[in-house]
């Protein structure tokens, strides 16, 4: 029978998926736990909040089995988040938080609340967890040690995280208003305001949807009114064919006016609508500090893409007292706003990651014309020009955590350019990078297949680039044939393009 096995709380978790059950084996805390006293468990589905369960004790090794029965229709958290749209991941979200509540009021039961073994109905939304323990009987690891609005948190978390595919899909506003959601979840004090956050998340939804809706229609409305009027102008060339050409004098169809005046009036109240809708969300009254306050209406404009008018107030933020999420949302609005040399000013740590977001991005030009008053932009500048005299000046001037692995790749095949491959050699042992010194040893003997594979098992495409690179300059300097010679380089030049295009990940 085909299964599939998870480990739950310390205990094995196995779907058997013939017969679509689940077993549940775990351990008593006490080996003479009386079986009656686990009936409550059998409760929690005569309320519907969990499966039905039968329950067994071995009394050889005193582990307890619980086989659920799962209902049709149901996908663990795990598999079903990702298909689902934003509203109804807030109603799943509220449907969690009362399971959350429940389990708060009812403190004879152990919650173990997991993606593995929480439960939505596919078209109810209806929300099911699949294992519960019994206070003082069933064991619990310190994971779910926690208090049940922790457990609700952390389950939203995961709920709302995007994948690395999608999240790359959504606009800068879209990713931001993200992160800003599952921050206010987190930072939820209680249940209360919990509910607060996702009716309030839920609400702006459901506005939004409703004005996209609204607009679709205006536009179905305004090409059928277009079609309309192409057909009207076709019957009357057609009536008019062959007929004496006059100029008519036009007068507007009251009708069609009074249609023109209603759609304009629509558009008015649709925009009147997001415009108030939208200033009531970028800018909600508060009592918070300064500090506070210029943070939120930044982070708010920011969603609405307004990056401009957002870093205006985050210049008057101390970026000191963000948190490292804060900071991203701060450096994406600089970026955005084209004013990376501005936050460098402020805040100067964060010249590591304007670079890093620049370099992942390619954007070599927007380095070029930052300030080169900081070592790392004095590097990299360096780097794009090829300066190898200033690379190597910079290197003891570099702190160890400014030596990324990228960093040392680079100086160590400037050592190479400068033919002083022993230099090279040391860098990369000096800086313990054991794979990068593999293939440098086996460049060193010319021997570049080698070199090649060892690279690419370590799946560095900046590596492997080198390796080409070496292996042409080794080549161009061989004895064989012109035409040979031409060949070769030109099929290694083709795998460098290639190469290049994800050289800095």
């Amino acid at each position: 029978m085909k299964s599939i096995s998870y480990d739950l709380n310390g205990s094995t978790l196995t779907h058997y998926l013939h017969t679509n059950e689940m077993l549940y084996v775990t351990s008593l805390i006490n080996k003479d736990t009386p079986i009656d006293t686990l009936y409550d468990l059998v409760d929690l589905y005569d309320i519907g909040i969990s499966f039905e369960v039968e329950i067994e004790k071995n009394q050889e090794d005193h582990t307890l089995i619980m086989k659920y029965q799962l209902e049709q229709d149901y996908s663990s958290v795990t598999f079903a988040k990702d298909s689902l749209s934003s509203i109804q991941k807030l109603q799943v979200a509220q449907n969690v938080l009362n399971l959350g509540k429940y389990f708060e009021k009812n403190t004879e039961f152990v919650l173990v609340m997991s993606p593995l073994n929480i439960y939505i109905h596919e078209k109810s939304l209806t929300v099911k967890v699949l294992y519960v323990g019994i206070k003082g009987a069933m064991p619990v690891t310190e994971e779910f040690s926690g208090l049940p609005i922790d457990q609700v948190k952390n389950l939203l978390g995961f709920l709302f995280q995007l994948n690395e595919k999608i999240f790359s899909t959504l606009s800068t506003q879209e990713q931001v208003a993200n992160i800003q959601f599952r921050q206010a979840v987190d930072e939820a004090k209680d249940f209360h305001e919990l509910e607060e956050i996702i009716q309030k998340e839920h609400d702006l939804q459901k506005k939004l949807l409703e004005i996209r809706q609204q607009e679709v229609a205006k536009k179905k409305e305004e090409e059928e009114e277009e079609d309309e009027v192409e057909e009207s102008i076709e019957e009357e060339e057609e009536a008019n064919h062959n007929q004496p050409i006059t100029i008519p004098t036009v007068t507007p169809s009251p009708k069609k006016y009074t249609k023109i005046i209603a759609i304009s009036i629509a558009t008015l109240l649709i925009g009147g609508i997001s415009f108030y809708f939208a200033k009531s969300y970028l800018f909600p009254s508060s009592q918070a500090n300064p500090q506070e306050n210029h943070f939120e209406k930044g982070k708010n404009l920011v969603a609405a893409q307004l990056f401009d008018e957002a870093i205006q107030h985050f210049d008057k933020v101390d970026f000191k007292k963000l948190t490292k999420d804060q900071l991203q949302i701060v450096l994406s609005a600089y970026i955005n706003a084209n004013k990376p040399q501005r936050i460098i000013d402020l805040q100067p740590n964060l010249v590591d990651d304007v670079l890093d977001f620049y370099i992942k991005d390619s954007n070599f030009e927007a380095i070029k014309k930052l300030k080169s008053n900081h070592l790392l932009i004095q590097f990299e500048q360096a780097v794009i020009k090829d300066d190898r005299k200033t690379i190597l000046s910079l290197i003891n001037k570099l702190s160890p955590k400014q030596l990324d692995q990228r960093r040392i790749f680079l100086i160590a095949f400037t050592y190479m350019k400068e033919h002083d491959f022993n230099q090279a050699l040391e860098f990369v042992k000096k800086h313990k990078e054991k794979k990068f010194e593999v293939v440098l040893s086996h460049i060193q003997k010319n021997d570049y297949t080698k070199a090649f594979e060892q690279a690419k098992l370590q799946k560095s495409k900046f590596l492997m680039q080198i390796v080409k690179e070496k292996e042409m300059e080794y080549i161009s300097k061989s004895n064989i044939s012109i035409t040979e010679k031409r060949t070769k380089i030109n099929a290694i030049k083709k795998e460098i393009e290639s190469l290049k295009k994800e050289i800095i990940k």
